[in-house]
């Protein structure tokens, strides 16, 4: 994205890296991590241009092709779909429409009727780390399905998606509505802000803030959908994900630390 953002060339092996990573996810049959890996460039990119600028505003040419490029990947999504061998029923505007506007609906159907609290705390928000604490400690109760029922609207079907809010209205009430996603903007703004420090700190090595600034937009972009935000940090995973971005932070930056030391010795 840096070479991208200053028009430099990019370099064969940096293509090639990022060609194998979007074919990985797309042929192990999903379409999950090629798009985290887009939404993430997305946010470097951003952030990269952000910085050159020092804070002045993104002109609006800039963000519309910006719109243009997530509408292209937005329209190909049904396509790559069936490439993966998805069976599509519905036609391409229900397709969309399921995707866009599907969990806001389903969500308004599901908040008409009544519904008691979870005995498990957090159940459905941190639906991805109770799973393995029961495995790990032997609590077969904290091991459960989501639940998340198929809805329909006028004989179509809309999908089991309900919008980031369902899992906070369902494990603490509408109180739940109004102080996860505080705590999400606090530490969404807290990320960010560490990310323009640290890119403007150095803009060669990488920093864990910058990498960080990138997952964390793809939870914030894809909350619409679901609980992606605390699913994606309060999980075991995410674990793994940070020592390896350590590991990797560690390499690249000691190989460009050697290079810097030798293009001064030869450059004087």
């Amino acid at each position: 994205m840096y070479r991208i953002a200053n028009r430099r060339k990019l370099s064969v092996p940096l293509f090639l890296c990022i060609g194998v990573s979007l074919a990985t996810g797309l042929i192990r049959g999903g379409r999950q991590s090629a798009i985290q890996i887009i939404v993430a460039a997305i946010a470097y990119y951003l952030l990269i241009v952000l910085v050159k600028r020092d804070g002045r505003k993104l002109p609006w040419r800039f963000l519309l092709k910006i719109l243009i490029f997530v509408a292209v990947i937005a329209v190909s999504f049904q396509t790559v779909g069936k490439l993966l061998g998805r069976t599509v029923q519905a036609d391409f505007l229900q397709y969309i429409a399921v995707y866009l506007c599907g969990s806001i609906r389903n969500l308004n159907e599901w908040l008409k009727e009544a519904h008691a609290l979870p005995d498990v705390f957090g159940k459905m928000t941190f639906a991805d780390l109770y799973p393995y604490l029961g495995r790990k400690f032997g609590h077969p109760e904290w091991i459960y399905v989501l639940d998340l029922p198929y809805l329909s609207a006028n004989g179509r079907n809309s999908g089991n998606i309900y919008t980031t809010f369902y899992a906070y209205i369902y494990d603490f009430g509408y109180i739940g509505a109004v102080v996860l996603p505080f705590i999400m903007g606090f530490i969404s703004e807290k990320v960010f802000k560490r990310a323009i420090k640290a890119r403007l700190q150095s803009e060669r090595n990488i920093s864990f803030s910058v990498i960080l600034y990138g997952y964390v937009s793809y939870l914030l972009a894809f909350s619409f959908f679901s609980n992606k935000f605390y699913e994606g940090l309060v999980r075991q995973g995410f674990v793994k994900y940070v020592f390896f971005w350590i590991v990797m932070i560690y390499v690249v930056n000691r190989e460009n630390i050697k290079w810097l030391v030798e293009y001064y010795e030869k450059n004087g």
